[in-house]
């Protein structure tokens, strides 16, 4: 994977930081546009880390500075249309949003040519989005595509401050905010995330950061019992994504591992700041 760490000049200069990183690591600019009354679009494509893939991730701005609103939709689909707009880009997913501001904002970007994912600290609230595959741990031939899109909300007119269960990034799915593709060739919306998702006491408690010692647990997106069909099971792994306590831990701060070869990046649940409130990002 590749990352980086900066900071951008509010969320259109974040779009240019995603355009740059992904284009230095193989993937393919469809679409670019920078009005300057601040109407950007980017649409990316990528043959995957099968090389034998097509999908794109897109990012588009979306404001209203009467409402003070300064946001990216986010979509992720198995076909690319230069004649269709952003919004009806076919065998795309929903369109979610990723609230941001217009103001100076420390990002992280990482990717590979599997997935996109990005976060921000904007003000005291973290802000993070993942676009693309998921790992599935079975090649092509064997398993659906996981492509995948997973913004922090549905609604339009809501904005980097909003809060409630409308308002969640994909460490716990309540807004309806992310969709899979699955066998059928149609995207669904998941149940579940492991294991940030289920009631184990060990994650309600500080005895995974004992001494500031993090355990960390991949996050794994699951479809269970909350379906109507019984549940498709397993789905596979958000890449380079860990669950890690809340305890002793402070969102936007690097955790080193033991043997000092890894860091990974603390990110809370937007303004959530509880021990099951907290996932860790790799960086490498």
């Amino acid at each position: 994977m590749a990352w980086e760490m900066g900071v951008a000049q509010g969320y259109r200069d974040l779009l240019v930081k995603v355009h740059d990183l992904a284009v230095a690591n193989g993937w393919t600019v469809e679409r670019w546009i920078q009005e300057p009354e601040g109407d950007d679009e980017l649409i990316l494509s990528t043959n995957g880390g099968s090389e034998q893939e097509f999908f794109t991730v897109g990012l588009k701005t979306d404001y209203s500075v009467t409402h003070e609103r300064y946001n990216l939709k986010v979509m992720s689909s198995l076909q690319y249309s230069f004649g269709d707009s952003f919004e009806t880009q076919p065998q795309q997913t929903e369109l979610f949003y990723f609230y941001l501001w217009q103001h100076d904002m420390p990002y992280l970007i990482s990717l590979d040519k599997d997935h996109i994912k990005i976060a921000c600290q904007v003000s005291v609230t973290t802000h993070c989005t993942y676009l693309g595959n998921i790992r599935s741990y079975a090649s092509l031939g064997h398993w659906p595509r996981r492509n995948g899109c997973w913004g922090e909300g549905t609604s339009a007119n809501a904005n980097w401050a909003s809060q409630g269960d409308s308002y969640s990034n994909f460490l716990k799915l309540s807004n309806y905010a992310g969709q899979i593709m699955w066998i059928d060739n149609h995207y669904f919306r998941p149940a579940l995330v492991h294991p940030s998702m289920y009631t184990y006491g060990l994650l309600h408690s500080d005895n995974g950061n004992n001494a500031k010692r993090h355990w960390m647990i991949p996050l794994s997106l699951v479809d269970g019992s909350l379906t109507s069909d019984g549940g498709r099971g397993m789905l596979g792994e958000f890449i380079g994504c860990f669950f890690i306590s809340g305890a002793n831990t402070s969102t936007w701060s690097i955790i080193t591992s033991f043997d000092g070869e890894r860091q990974f990046l603390a990110i809370q649940n937007i303004y959530r700041t509880s021990n099951v409130d907290f996932m860790a990002w790799e960086l490498k």
